[in-house]
C-alpha cells in the first residue's frame, strides 16, 4: 500500500512513509552505535533516545568496558574488585577478588598448587591441626572408654564401636527390657538359638564339616542344619561343644528325628545310628535301574 508524502516532524523534510504511524524520515531514524560506531536504523522515534547499540553483542562489549570498579552493578565496598596476589606454592602472580583475599590466609593459582602445598609435612592440616576439627571427648556407655566424636552428634553417639553396642544390646535389651517383649510366649529353645553363643557354635560346626552334610554329602546353601549328637535338652553342658555337633541336610535331619528315639535312649552312640541311616538312604541297584 502506497502512502502520501508527509513532512518529517524532526527535520521538516518531505518523505514517503512506509507505515501510517511513521513520523520521522529514514535519515532522522539513523543513529551511531556507541561501541563500534556503525550506523543503524531505529525502529521509531519513541526508541530513538534509548537506542545506543546496533546489536546485543555490542551492548555487552561496551558495558564490560565501562561497568568496572565502582561503576559495576555488583560493587560492594570494593570486595568484588580484583587485586594481584602471589601463589604460595609456585610464586605465580594472578588476580583474585578482594573478598577472597581477606578471607583466606594462603592463596593459590590452581587446585594443583593447593594440593601440593598442603601435602608438605610442615603445612599438613590434619587431625586437631585442621581448621575444621570439631571433635570432643565422649565416654562409651558400655566399656567406659573415652573416644572422639563430632560436636553435632556427641549427644547421639553412645558407644565407641559396633562391638560395644552389640554387647550392650545383648545384655540390656533382653527379656522384659526388649521392645518386642510379649509376656514370655517364646520357648526357651528359641531364646537360646538367638544367642550369639549358639550362632557361633553353629557356624563353627559348618566350617569344620566344610558346609557339607555328613550323611549324604549335600552342600546346597540354606539346606544345612547343625545337629546336636547328644540331645540338647539332656546334655546342657555340651550345648555349645563343637564335638557334639554334626552338619546334616534338612532331609537327613528330619529322618534322624523321625527314626531314632533319642529322648528314650540318650546314652546310645548316635554316630552308629547315623551310619546305619546313611546306608538306608544310599541309592540301591534297583534305584540305578
Amino acid at each position: 500500500m502506497a502512502y502520501k508524502a508527509k513532512k518529517c516532524d524532526n527535520c521538516s523534510k518531505l518523505f514517503i512513509p512506509i507505515s501510517s504511524t511513521q513520523m520521522w524520515c529514514s535519515d532522522c531514524l539513523l543513529k551511531s552505535c556507541e561501541n563500534c560506531g556503525k550506523q543503524f536504523k531505529v525502529r521509531n522515534k519513541s526508541k530513538f533516545e534509548k537506542s545506543r547499540y546496533c546489536s546485543v553483542s555490542c551492548k555487552r562489549a561496551h558495558l564490560s568496558k565501562i561497568m568496572v570498579g565502582e561503576k559495576g552493578a555488583n560493587y560492594r565496598n570494593g570486595n568484588r574488585l580484583k587485586s594481584t596476589v602471589m601463589c604460595d606454592n609456585c610464586g605465580t602472580e594472578f588476580r583474585k577478588d578482594n573478598a577472597q583475599i581477606k578471607r583466606w590466609k594462603h592463596h593459590f593459582c590452581g587446585r594443583k598448587c593447593q594440593i601440593e602445598f598442603y601435602q608438605r609435612e610442615e603445612n599438613k592440616l590434619s587431625g586437631e591441626q585442621s581448621p575444621k576439627y570439631s571433635k570432643v571427648n565422649t565416654i562409651c556407655e558400655w566399656c567406659g572408654k573415652t573416644f572422639k566424636s563430632y560436636k553435632s552428634t556427641a549427644y547421639e553417639v553412645r558407644f565407641c564401636s559396633m562391638n560395644c553396642r552389640n554387647n550392650w544390646q545383648s545384655e540390656m535389651m533382653r527379656g522384659e527390657n526388649h521392645y518386642n517383649w510379649r509376656g514370655g510366649i517364646t520357648g526357651q529353645r528359641q531364646i537360646d538359638m538367638a544367642r550369639k553363643e549358639y550362632r557361633h557354635w553353629r557356624i563353627s560346626v559348618f566350617q569344620r564339616d566344610k558346609y557339607t552334610c555328613q550323611i549324604c554329602g549335600d552342600s546346597r546353601g540354606g539346606n544345612l542344619r547343625a545337629h546336636h549328637i547328644k540331645p540338647y535338652s539332656v546334655f546342657k553342658n555340651l550345648r555349645y561343644d563343637i564335638d557334639n555337633g554334626i552338619t546334616v541336610c534338612d532331609d537327613c535331619h528330619k529322618k534322624i528325628h523321625s527314626q531314632l528315639d533319642i529322648q528314650s535312649d540318650p546314652q546310645y552312640n548316635l554316630l552308629m545310628k547315623l551310619r546305619r541311616l546313611a546306608e538306608m538312604t544310599s541309592p540301591t541297584e534297583s534305584d540305578g535301574e
